[in-house]
């Protein structure tokens, strides 16, 4: 009898710990997705590592409501909207995703609407790679310009 009882609180402790472990995973995955959210949420300038002087000078808008914008800027021109559409985070236990669905129709377009990994995201930077045939990254710096 003395036996038995010891097994049985022996194997509620350990569901007790599962339970809680599996809260605690649930609450930080849940946690994560939505400080993304907030980070991403803003305007960043694309940073050009291809070329010194680009012959423009890309911007992402990314809204609360879940909007995203691309604008162009060519130098003494205005800003030119190129593209808008949605985006969302998928979180995962150990990586986050964005995935983007633009509007137009352009190949350019295309190669955007996928699913992103955040690679880096804080108040300054964004780094964002796409695994497929390769890597692909773009890279952001924060900007007040919109």
């Amino acid at each position: 009898m003395f036996l038995s009882i010891n097994i049985d609180a022996r194997v509620n402790y350990n569901s007790k710990i599962y339970l809680i472990l599996i809260l605690f995973l649930c609450f930080t995955v849940c946690g994560c997705k939505k400080s993304k959210e907030k980070k991403i949420t803003g305007t960043w300038e694309m940073i050009n590592v291809m070329t010194q002087t680009p012959n423009f000078v890309e911007y992402w808008k990314f809204e609360s409501d879940k909007t995203i914008y691309r604008y162009q800027y060519f130098g003494g021109d205005s800003l030119i909207e190129v593209d808008r559409g949605t985006w969302s985070i998928q979180q995962k236990i150990d990586k986050a995703f964005v995935t983007m669905q633009f509007e137009g129709g352009a190949s350019a377009q295309a190669d955007l609407n996928k699913a992103w990994r955040i690679r880096k995201l804080n108040k300054k930077v964004m780094i964002l790679l796409l695994i497929e045939d390769g890597i692909n990254t773009k890279e952001f710096k924060i900007s007040s310009l919109l």
